[in-house]
């Protein structure tokens, strides 16, 4: 999946385990800080274990977030472009879906260059965070979103934080293979 850069096996795997998502939700629902997405249908694959990568021009430290729609909606040319990447799965409307809200919160592992996951039909980069777990939330939160990371209101995050200390964590299968098979530079 990525490419060979270097032969430091054991030192990747060691930065992959100790970063790992904690089995249990309530380490999630310690979180404090979100990320906006613009695009219900981006947050709805997450959510689903299909996007494993969150591109961005930073490196996420690794941890728990909270993850928002903005209000904005995808245009279709991009709607489009995802269902292609799902190659035809049933995905719902992008008007359907909550804008505005906290939908979940995933946990980061590591962020790498594009170059080292350009296999993957979701690294578009500059930097590619690896997500390897997620958790959803029963009812979407109200909130507003900003760029880059942002603190969480104080009302929304007791919400968020409470939906989330009962919420069960779902594991993105072989997210080690970024990090692993591949030997990537890590960014």
């Amino acid at each position: 999946m990525c490419k060979r850069k270097r032969d430091d096996t054991a030192t990747e795997a060691e930065a992959f385990v100790a970063n790992a998502a904690p089995a249990v939700a309530s380490e999630a629902s310690a979180l404090t800080r979100g990320l906006t997405l613009k695009g219900a249908l981006y947050n709805h694959c997450i959510l689903n274990g299909q996007k494993r990568v969150e591109n961005r021009p930073f490196r996420i430290k690794p941890g728990w977030y909270a993850l928002h729609t903005g209000v904005g909606k995808l245009a279709a040319e991009d709607a489009k472009r995802i269902h292609a990447r799902m190659g035809g799965a049933c995905l719902p409307d992008e008007c359907s879906l909550p804008h505005g809200v906290i939908v979940g919160a995933v946990h980061f592992c590591g962020g790498l260059k594009h170059s080292d996951c350009a296999e993957d039909h979701w690294a578009t980069g500059p930097i590619c965070n690896v997500i390897d777990a997620y958790c959803a939330l029963r009812r979407p939160v109200p909130h507003r979103g900003a760029l880059s990371l942002w603190k969480i209101k104080p009302d929304a995050l007791a919400e968020v934080q409470a939906q989330l200390a009962s919420a069960p964590v779902h594991r993105n299968a072989d997210v080690s293979s970024f990090f692993l098979r591949g030997r990537p530079s890590i960014a």
